[in-house]
């Protein structure tokens, strides 16, 4: 069997999403309604964690970013559940593990060599620094990769390929994901372009094959943390504080091969292994023709 996976067959469809007129307005407006929903459960946690006091930096951080990971997640479940009357399982708990950690060491693994591939071909130097805290590096990983993957695969992209397939939800979450990486510090369009084939393809592609939104998560989250805190890159134009290793441009190479002040991951080497993997993927999600376990 081959061809585009489907999330789930029309009589599974419930809720706001049922079988009928207007899909393809209810869905994308049901995607606003959810992504509203948990922007402003985010920025109301960060007030009430402000008002109590929790600690912004130091190993103690980790109680804000572990809460805001959970409510977000929580606050998705039970929003599709009520919404979309249907057992949320690309949120599946017993797959978390296996996905959420092979995201990981694959995320970490393409940056590691997108890194490899830089410093061979003379664009960039990496030294020995002083080690640094990792606690900012754990929330640009696992903090802006839950939240992120949530808004713009979870949400956004689950629910255009509900409405109009899996091409055009690929097409649209990847190029709204790369987008607003514009409002970044050292953000260029060349970031932007960057992020939407490296990235938004590969993150998008995970999704299409798994159904699931954790090894997705796992991705984002090694490839961020190991951009800023093993080689100590600027993660999309941000620095994430400390880290083991020192990546920098060497003098006079070319921006298009460097990423300039946004980072290596806007580099043409990032952009060609990202997309060899995101075009991977994608052929074996073809192949397979179907999600694994069906997304709801």
């Amino acid at each position: 069997m081959s061809g585009w996976p489907r999330l789930r067959s029309r009589p599974d469809w419930r809720g706001i999403l049922h079988p009928g007129p207007w899909l393809g307005v209810r869905a994308p407006l049901w995607a606003i309604a959810l992504a509203g929903a948990m922007v402003l459960s985010v920025h109301g946690l960060q007030m009430a964690e402000d008002w109590l006091g929790l600690p912004k930096l130091g190993p103690l951080s980790l109680v804000r970013l572990t809460l805001a990971i959970a409510l977000i997640l929580g606050i998705y479940a039970a929003a599709v559940r009520l919404g979309e009357r249907r057992t949320v399982n690309e949120l599946a708990p017993p797959r978390f593990a296996p996905e959420f950690c092979a995201g990981l060491a694959g995320g970490g693994g393409m940056f590691c060599l997108v890194m490899g591939l830089l410093v061979q071909g003379g664009w960039y130097q990496v030294s020995v620094s002083p080690v640094g805290p990792p606690w900012r590096a754990l929330g640009a990983g696992f903090g802006a990769g839950t939240i992120e993957e949530l808004l713009f695969r979870g949400v956004l992209m689950r629910l255009l390929w509900e409405a109009f397939g899996l091409p055009v939800a690929l097409s649209i979450s990847s190029a709204a994901f790369g987008l607003a990486h514009l409002v970044n510090p050292q953000h260029s369009l060349m970031g932007a372009v960057s992020i939407i084939v490296e990235a938004g393809i590969v993150l998008g592609a995970l999704f299409a094959m798994t159904g699931r939104l954790w090894a997705s998560i796992g991705v984002h989250a090694g490839w961020n943390f190991t951009q800023g805190y093993v080689f100590g890159a600027d993660v999309s134009g941000v620095d994430v504080g400390g880290h083991w290793l020192h990546a920098a441009r060497v003098e006079g190479a070319p921006l298009l091969l460097t990423g300039g002040a946004f980072g290596p991951e806007a580099s043409l080497t990032a952009v060609l292994v990202g997309g060899a993997c995101g075009a991977a993927i994608l052929y074996f999600a073809w192949r397979r023709g179907g999600v694994a376990g069906g997304a709801g």
